[in-house]
């Protein structure tokens, strides 16, 4: 490294910012901000900063405390050009991080990061997705493996903002000649030129033999990267999808209802309620911040100078970029539980409702069996009345232009936060959405909805019994659609390329010689062999002949047939015990999700 270039270069920049350090002192009653420095007699020296200079003087103070603390390290280095920069574990002290890491189920991609460390080849490996997925476990899993099996063969680097990329590349030089063979670089985003310079890792080092694994929290700056210095020299194992079989088996959990409330991350809710981001909406909220949009902000920044953040920037130089992002992602919640709230308290489907909850165990329904009348008409009107309040608030929110709104729905798309689900017709062109692809996440932000709802004064005055019944209604029709969105994608994650899932509807015709709406939650259309499978998804627990109203209608299977072929199959994936009614298969989700990965060899 040549120290001495690096240091006069940092001097040099040192020697253009202020001295000293902000202080706030007390005069009169009121505190007033200066910066204090001593000159070179040694006599303390202050200067009031003005409002308007406060916030750029402060920032020019933390720029030179930086580059003095990295000028400290140069300094030392330059004393031992043998002497690591950064932060490095090897040998036991590498053993004794891993030690825990290593009692610890593994995820599934485990298994792809030891495929990758037996490759050769000028590629990197990069774990790519958001916070408390489980990057960092699986990195200090697989070290410590090896390292035990290989002694002296790893080193793990956990990086920061004061690391640059030649303290990496130093390293690993001193590293190669001590003969590691495979590190760890862990959040290495956190690395300001890391984007602009993550090239030199593949064409230095990886094409020599040394397998490189790279995590970070600013996760997105690997995809700019990928689109740029690391455009084909990278192999990406995206961890922010956590299916419910996989969920299931590192946690433990057999119940859909608790990935449907708490999925998203590797913690479980009812033992975790202190440290679970998605207990509440507050915490939810914060995830949201320092998970995506902190994610989202800090890769843009750091890549090209700010170049990708195109229509962003606006927003970036705001200060409102990261409230802008979160606001998506509260819109696109809202929107889901405006739209579950309007299909559970239809006039005609709040009749139908009130009838399941009466045939449900539990003591939270009883009045519903108890001969209490609950006022349809007037629980409608008033959960009507209060949407509207709602829907008024969000319409008179701080508005993104459409520039905006794509731009951020890109950068989701890419961190996997959202996913796409298509929508097929039996009598028009497919359409698709978009979901946010966490469970706990629109569960946390339903309930926050929800309790907003009850805030309306016509719902404070209901007796308890029929707010119990109008807060249950609801949040049991957000986990039967939320269900219903995770058979969709984790089916159509483990379908081969010959296959798709979408949800399927459209008018079709009717006995009395007019048309009626059909609706299937998932059809599987598989195009070699011209034939599809039918599913209806039911958060309930129990069989009803209700559940087969389009399954078992032979004028709406003769249509599907006539567009996507013979229909094989016809299955209900509810929660309760696996069995038939008329016919029609049924079929416990938790076993279906766990039995689609192992029937697409997603997990042995």
């Amino acid at each position: 490294m040549a120290f001495d270039t690096d240091m006069a270069e940092i001097e040099h920049q040192i020697s253009a910012l202020p001295k000293g350090t902000i202080v706030r002192k007390r005069i009169k009653g009121y505190t007033y901000p200066y910066l204090q420095w001593r000159d070179a007699s040694g006599k303390v020296v202050s200067r009031y900063l003005s409002p308007d200079e406060l916030e750029e003087t402060q920032r020019l103070v933390d720029e030179r405390k930086t580059l003095e603390a990295r000028l400290a390290r140069l300094l030392q280095a330059a004393r031992n050009e043998n002497m690591l920069i950064t932060q490095v574990s090897t040998s036991t002290e590498l053993l004794s991080l891993c030690e825990y890491p290593l009692t610890l189920r593994r995820r599934w991609l485990v298994d792809d990061i030891v495929s990758y460390l037996a490759t050769n080849g000028p590629r990197v490996c990069v774990l790519y997705g958001l916070r408390r997925t489980g990057k960092t476990i699986m990195m200090r899993q697989v070290a410590g493996e090896y390292e035990r099996e290989r002694p002296g063969s790893c080193a793990y680097l956990l990086l920061t903002s004061d690391d640059t990329m030649d303290d990496v590349v130093h390293d690993l030089r001193l590293l190669e000649r001590r003969g590691v063979s495979y590190v760890f670089l862990d959040e290495v985003t956190a690395v300001s030129d890391f984007t602009d310079g993550s090239a030199v890792l593949a064409d230095l080092f990886a094409s020599k033999g040394m397998r490189i694994i790279l995590a970070g929290t600013d996760s997105l700056g690997f995809w700019l990267a990928e689109g740029g210095p690391l455009y084909d020299r990278a192999v990406t194992l995206h961890t922010t999808r956590i299916p419910f079989a996989e969920f299931s088996e590192l946690l433990g959990v057999d119940d859909v209802d608790e990935y449907i409330c708490h999925g998203g991350t590797l913690l479980r809710g009812d033992i975790a309620r202190d440290d679970f981001p998605f207990a509440d909406w507050t915490r939810a909220s914060r995830y949201v911040d320092t998970a995506i949009a902190f994610n989202i902000q800090n890769s843009l920044a750091h890549y090209r100078d700010g170049y990708e953040m195109r229509n962003l920037a606006q927003l970036y130089d705001a200060g409102t970029l990261t409230s802008a992002i979160n606001r998506v992602i509260q819109s696109m919640n809202h929107q889901f539980t405006l739209d579950v709230v309007r299909r559970t308290f239809r006039l005609a489907d709040l009749g139908d409702t009130r009838s399941q909850l009466r045939t449900r165990d539990g003591g939270i329904y009883a009045h519903a069996r108890d001969g209490h009348n609950i006022d349809a008409e007037a629980i409608t009107e008033g959960v009507m009345r209060a949407m509207d309040i709602l829907e008024a608030q969000e319409a008179n929110a701080q508005a993104l232009t459409d520039a905006h709104l794509h731009e951020i729905s890109l950068f989701l798309q890419r961190l996997d936060v959202l996913v796409e689900i298509r929508d097929e017709s039996l009598d028009g062109p497919p359409v698709s959405r978009f979901a946010i692809a966490l469970p706990g996440i629109r569960y946390a932000f339903a309930t926050e909805l929800v309790a907003q709802l009850e805030k309306d004064p016509y719902f404070s005055s209901l007796p308890r019994r029929e707010q119990t019944f109008v807060r249950n209604a609801i949040l049991d029709n957000v986990r039967g659609r939320i269900l219903e969105d995770v058979i969709m994608t984790e089916t159509s994650a483990c379908l081969p390329p010959d296959k798709s899932a979408f949800k399927l509807g459209g008018l079709v015709p009717a006995q009395d010689g007019g048309w009626r709406q059909v609706e299937y939650d998932v059809a599987i259309y598989d195009e070699r062999d011209d034939e599809c499978s039918l599913i209806e998804v039911k958060h309930s627990t129990r069989m009803a002949a209700g559940q087969l109203r389009h399954l078992a209608d032979d004028l709406a299977i003769h249509e599907v047939e006539r567009k996507y072929g013979r229909v094989v199959s016809r299955t209900v994936v509810y929660r309760g015990a696996a069995g038939s009614l008329e016919g029609v298969s049924y079929v416990n989700a938790a076993d279906y999700l766990r039995g689609i990965c192992r029937r697409q060899g997603v997990r042995s």
